[in-house]
């Protein structure tokens, strides 16, 4: 549940970024969820981000999510050699710790 709200976060924080700044911080608070690693502290910093950059040093605490935020590119930007989206990632990890569950 808690990788679930975590990753759910960091999917509105990287969609909404090219949304106008009110629009943004309205969407963020109103669709991230209130639980998770990210919630409260992280979550608090994270909604205001402007920039993908900014995004990716409010996580770079957490190794697991900092790693996953430097396999994709920027939102909006088409980068030759990034094939995969962040829902692919995300998915991918979400797979990975399943299989160890049944291991």
């Amino acid at each position: 549940m808690e990788l679930e709200a975590d990753f759910k976060t960091l999917q509105i924080i990287y969609n909404s970024m090219e949304d106008p700044k009110n629009d943004r911080i309205r969407i963020r608070e109103t669709l991230c969820p209130s639980m998770g690693k990210l919630y409260p502290l992280y979550f608090l910093r994270l909604k205001n981000v402007d920039t993908f950059e900014e995004m990716k040093e409010e996580v770079h605490r957490l190794k697991e999510y900092s790693k996953l935020l430097n396999e994709i590119p920027e939102p909006g930007k088409i980068v030759e050699g990034f094939h995969k989206t962040l829902e692919d990632y995300m998915y991918e990890e979400e797979v990975k710790l399943l299989c160890d569950t049944f291991d």
